[in-house]
C-alpha cells in the first residue's frame, strides 16, 4: 500500500451509502466510469458481461494504487490486443487517466484524487480569507499542505519545530523518516510560508527554460497559454505522474508537433523538470535531491590492495601513487 493512510482524511458517507458497501461489488456512479466504459464498448468489446469484468479489474487496481501505465498493460492483457496504434492508445491512456482521478481508492481512504485536491483547495481559501489573522501554527498547517499533499500530525509537529533551521540530512535521515524512508525537505520559514499559496511552487531556470521554448515553438509565443501548459505539467510532476502522461498535456490540447526533432528538444526539457520538482511522493524533495541524499546515505566500499581503481582505469588501487 502506497503512502500512509493516516495521512489523509477520511471519506465518512451517509448511513445508507455506507451500508451499500457491503456489496463488494458496490460504487457510487460517475461520470467518468461510464465515458470509460462506452469508449471500450464501442471500440474494443461489445460483451456486457466481460465488458463490466474489465472494469472492475481497473476500478479494483486504482483502488490499491496502480499508475495509468500498470491499466494500459491490463486492458491489453484482458482484451488480448497485442498492439494498438498511437491514437488509438493516446485516446484509451486519456480516457482512464480521467477514469482514475475520480475513481475512489483505498489509499486515500475512500476519496478520489479528485476530491482530495478539493478538499485541500476550500480548506486553502478558507484560511486565505483571514492570512492577516492567521496565527504562525495556522500558516504552517497550510504551507505544509500545500508542499507534501498531506501530512501527518507528528510529522508536522517535527517540522514546526525546527523554526528557522535548515536540516542537517546527513544526520536527520533516520529521524525524518515517512513515504519510503525518504527525509523531508523543510525550507527556511520565509520560502515555507509562501505554500501559504496553493498555487505556488520554486521557479528555477529549468521551468523558464521550457516554458519559453514552449511559448517561443509550441504555442508561437502565446505567454498566457504557455504558462497553463507548464502549470499543469508541474502538477502532474509533482504527483510524480509517467512522463507520457505529462506529455500528454499537449496532446488533449490538440497541439500538433513540427517535427521529431522539436519532440526530442521538448522532452529532453520536459525530463529536466520533472527532476527538479518537488513532489509529493518526495516529501517536498526533487527526483534529483532525492537521488544525491542516497548517494551520501550509501556505505562506502573500502578498497583493497589488488582491486581494480575506482578512476576506471582498469589497473590497481593507485592510492600510494597518489600519496607519493
Amino acid at each position: 500500500m502506497k503512502g500512509n493512510k493516516e495521512e489523509a482524511p477520511y471519506y465518512i458517507p451517509k448511513k445508507e451509502i455506507l451500508l451499500k458497501y457491503k456489496d463488494d461489488k458496490y460504487f457510487e456512479d460517475y461520470e467518468e466510469y461510464y465515458d470509460l466504459k462506452n469508449y471500450i464498448k464501442e471500440n474494443y468489446l461489445d460483451d456486457e458481461k466481460k465488458l463490466n469484468d474489465v472494469m472492475a479489474i481497473l476500478r479494483n487496481l486504482v483502488k490499491i494504487y496502480k499508475k495509468n501505465d500498470d491499466l494500459v498493460e491490463t486492458f491489453k492483457n484482458e482484451l488480448n490486443i497485442e498492439n494498438i496504434t498511437k491514437n488509438s492508445l493516446t485516446t484509451l491512456s486519456e480516457k482512464l487517466l480521467e477514469f482514475t482521478f475520480h475513481t475512489k481508492s483505498w489509499w486515500k481512504n475512500g476519496y478520489s484524487t479528485e476530491e482530495l485536491l478539493i478538499i485541500m483547495r476550500e480548506s486553502n481559501d478558507k484560511y486565505k480569507k483571514s492570512e492577516s489573522e492567521m496565527n504562525e501554527v495556522e500558516k504552517y498547517l497550510v504551507a505544509a499542505v500545500n508542499l507534501y499533499g498531506t501530512i501527518h500530525k507528528d510529522k508536522f509537529i517535527d517540522i514546526y519545530n525546527v523554526n528557522d533551521a535548515l536540516i542537517n540530512y546527513e544526520d536527520t535521515v533516520e529521524y525524518l523518516k515517512m513515504k519510503k524512508n525518504k527525509p523531508y525537505y523543510i525550507p527556511n520559514k520565509t520560502e515555507f510560508i509562501k505554500y501559504l499559496d496553493s498555487y505556488y511552487f520554486e521557479k528555477d531556470k529549468h521551468y523558464y527554460e521550457l516554458l519559453n521554448f514552449v511559448k517561443k515553438e509550441i504555442v508561437k509565443d502565446d505567454k498566457e497559454y504557455a504558462e497553463e501548459i507548464l502549470d499543469d505539467i508541474q502538477i502532474g510532476c509533482s504527483m510524480s505522474n509517467k512522463f507520457s502522461t505529462i506529455i500528454n498535456e499537449f496532446q488533449r490540447r490538440g497541439i500538433i508537433f513540427d517535427s521529431e526533432d522539436q519532440v526530442r528538444k521538448l522532452s529532453e526539457l520536459v525530463i529536466k523538470f520533472y527532476n527538479n520538482t518537488r513532489m509529493w511522493e518526495n516529501n517536498g524533495h526533487t527526483p534529483k535531491e532525492i537521488r544525491r541524499l542516497s548517494n551520501l546515505n550509501k556505505p562506502k566500499k573500502e578498497i583493497g590492495r589488488n582491486d581494480p581503481c575506482p578512476c576506471g582505469s582498469g589497473k590497481k588501487c593507485c592510492m600510494n601513487k597518489e600519496k607519493n
